[in-house]
């Protein structure tokens, strides 16, 4: 696709720049609540164990991930 662009930069990889999506920053504890609720508890406990900086006892902490310039 990137071969027939116009612009010189991929959309993905500025997304991968920044660490993933904006939006979605300082949602997990939502998302492992709606995890748990539907069946995949496990796959929050996974989340959780990988990401421990955003998530104290289930809430986000509002860190920024390392790289960002705000």
């Amino acid at each position: 696709m990137m071969r027939r662009a116009t612009h010189a930069v991929d959309p993905m990889w500025v997304v991968l720049r920044e660490r993933g999506p904006l939006h979605t920053r300082g949602q997990l504890a939502g998302y492992l609540r709606r995890l748990r609720e539907t069946g995949r508890g496990h796959w929050a406990d996974c989340l959780a164990a990988k990401h421990p900086s955003e998530c104290e006892r289930g809430r986000p902490t509002n860190a920024s991930y390392p790289g960002d310039r705000r």
